[in-house]
């Protein structure tokens, strides 16, 4: 059930000119890439993916004092654990994604916490997730986010999500 294809590339970049800022790690950014699987059926395992991953990226980012920029398809809708580990540090005992756990792959609750300080783009500027990152003719939500730490980071402007005037415009 863990088995499944998801991927996460981690960079580190780091600015050539060095900037005055004396703070370990104050020149440079990790830049990550994620793809979780994409079973609506099995929130438990998105969970997981997305727990271990920021698991990972906690004690890499914490011991080298980087911000963080984490990108990708996280095939979780605003309503899921995912979302909720991602921007609250923590998912609530009550989430019903903890229901859905056939195999007991989830730690407990009370451990899938972080302290990375998360925040979505496109929430910070728009005050709220777009209608659909994903628009086809069997469902239309939003799945993909492009999250920051706070406070060395914040977002100054996202991109227009097409309307679905323009897309059936397209094609």
């Amino acid at each position: 059930r863990l088995s499944k294809d998801n991927i996460a590339q981690i960079a580190v970049l780091e600015m050539l000119q060095k900037s005055r800022s004396s703070r370990i790690g104050a020149n440079q950014i990790c830049v990550v890439n994620t793809h979780l699987y994409s079973n609506p059926e099995c929130p438990d395992v998105k969970l997981w993916q997305c727990h271990t991953l920021i698991q990972e990226l906690q004690h890499f980012v914490m011991s080298r004092e980087v911000s963080l920029l984490i990108c990708g398809d996280f095939n979780s809708l605003p309503s899921s654990g995912v979302y909720d580990l991602m921007s609250n540090c923590c998912v609530d005992s009550s989430h019903s994604d903890f229901s859905n756990d056939p195999c007991q792959v989830l730690p407990n609750y009370s451990e899938m916490t972080h302290s990375l300080h998360l925040k979505s783009s496109y929430a910070e500027i728009e005050n709220e997730e777009p209608l659909y990152t994903n628009y086809t003719e069997n469902f239309k939500g939003t799945l993909d986010y492009i999250w920051h730490s706070t406070p060395n980071m914040r977002a100054v402007a996202v991109l227009k999500i097409p309307s679905e005037s323009d897309i059936f415009s397209c094609g």
